[in-house]
This record gives C-alpha cells, structure tokens and sequence, in this order.
C-alpha cells in the first residue's frame, strides 16, 4: 500500500495478503477489516470504490491487517459476535462463541420452550452466550451463571447489560471442580472445555489467541463431564435436565459415563451430521 490508496484497490490488494498468509475467507475479513479501519459498515464499502484513504486510515488497517495474518481471531479483532437475539463482546479472556453453540440453544428450547419460571444453571459461562440467550428466549426462567474466571465473568456481566437481561442473570464466581453450586438447578446447560490436551500443538496457531483454560479439558477432553457425571444430585434438582456441548468424537465415551447415572440419555447430531450434544435427566 503506497501513501494514499483508492479504495477499490485496496479491498483487493487486502483480501490477497490475507490469503497469502492463509487466513480462510479472506475476502469476507478483509473488507470487514477495512470497514473497521474507515469506521463504516461493511455493506457500505461497495458504494464508495473511487474513495481515496490516506494517513490515519491506511496506517489503522496495516495494523489490523498485521493482526489478523498473526493468527488473532477476526471477532477478537472486531471486539464482538452476534450470537442468536444477542450481540456479545468478545476479547481474549473468552472463548468465541461457536455455531455449534447456537443449536445447543435451539436444542433446549425443543425439549423446554413451553416451560415457565425454571431455574437454570450455566456452568462456564465464558461471555454469556448461554445465559444471555435463554434469559432472551426462555420465558420467565432465573439464571445462575458461574465460571472461574473473574475477567470473564466481568465481561459476561457487561455483555447481560447491554442486551437487557442484567436483571435475569446472576453470575458467580465458581470453579466447579472443586464446588458445588449452594443449591440445585431445574435445568443445567454447559460449553464446558473438551479439547484433549494432547491435541494443542496442533492447534496451537488455530486457537493459541483464545484463553486455555476454556478449551483444554484434561489429558483426554472428558475431565469436566467425569465431574458433571458424578456430582448430577449437586448440579440438578429431582428430575431436572441437563444439556451438554461435546467434542465430535467422544459421544461414545460420554454415553459409556453417564449411563446407569441418568435417565433418558441420548446423543444428539450437530447440523454437519456429527454427534454434539449429550442430554438427559437426574435420575431421581
């Protein structure tokens, strides 16, 4: 990029460095980059090719650029994801919220949409995304979420702020690990972290910008849902239900875990056709 730059041309000259350097969709990310160095929508950029930037803006986009090449998530980038009815903040004290994440959503509105008034446990909540939705989509249900994390507990409070559900959502500090919440819940969702440790070299680029503790879940992945296995008389209320998100290779395991535990058990398919989410009942 020379001193001063047509627009037109630089979206293109963009989306190719960006490819260059293997970021997948390019295109798209490039001009949401360069939407954000002008501080304009990105539907707007193709009504203004002939515009001509300089100085300030150039020098806003060589960093976001630079940014985006070293491997930094577009969200983290960006500062936000739209999840579902919400718009959530994201940063590096946060997983992003995934598509997956959505239909675990979709999931308990199925089986519990016409329910009033439950009280819900979100285990993880990271930057709200659970908490925030079914505060947004769940008539009238209370919901306590808690995670370990002090930053991302700040920034999922913020995040329940701005999309008006403060009020609905109690967040706490909790490692559940090693405690229980004071008092049982109707409904227990969780995006609890089950990637296998030993998986982290090769993702080290892919994911390296998100917190790990919010992706590793033990040498194998399943250390959280041993723990949710074994603890559902702390974590549920007689007869209440809970809702996983799981790795795409350990439905086989998980239902091994918590069979004899539970009470209708059954693994559920993602819209990509693989196994992503494990619900059933306490058993009591």
């Amino acid at each position: 990029m020379s001193g001063t730059e047509e627009l037109g041309r630089l979206l293109r000259l963009s989306r190719d460095w960006l490819a260059a350097r293997g970021v997948d969709n390019a295109a798209r990310e490039a001009d949401e980059l360069v939407a954000r160095a002008l501080g304009c929508r990105r539907l707007d950029l193709y009504l203004q090719h002939e515009r001509r930037l300089e100085g300030r803006e150039l020098e806003e986009l060589r960093g976001l650029l630079r940014r985006r090449a070293s491997g930094e998530p577009l969200q983290y980038i960006l500062g936000s994801q739209p999840f579902r009815r919400a718009e959530l903040l994201v940063d590096s004290r946060v997983l992003i919220p995934r598509p997956e994440t959505e239909e675990l959503v979709d999931l308990v509105l199925e089986r519990e949409g016409d329910s009033t008034g439950l009280r819900v446990l979100d285990v993880g909540t990271g930057s709200g995304c659970l908490a925030i939705s079914l505060a947004l989509e769940l008539p009238d249900c209370r919901v306590l979420a808690v995670d370990k994390s002090d930053a991302a507990l700040d920034l999922a409070r913020e995040n329940a702020a701005r999309n008006g559900v403060a009020g609905r959502i109690e967040f706490r500090r909790l490692n559940v690990l090693t405690a229980w919440p004071e008092e049982p819940s109707e409904l227990l969702v969780a995006n609890p972290p089950y990637v296998a440790l030993r998986e982290r070299p090769a993702l080290a680029r892919e994911l390296g910008h998100e917190p790990a503790e919010a992706l590793f879940g033990g040498d194998d992945g399943l250390l959280f849902y041993r723990r949710f296995a074994g603890g559902l008389a702390h974590l549920l209320a007689p007869g209440g239900r809970f809702y996983f998100e799981i790795g795409a290779e350990q439905g086989e395991e998980l239902l091994a875990l918590f069979g004899g535990r539970c009470r209708e058990l059954e693994l559920r398919l993602d819209l990509a056709g693989r196994p992503r989410f494990l619900c059933g009942r306490e058993p009591s």
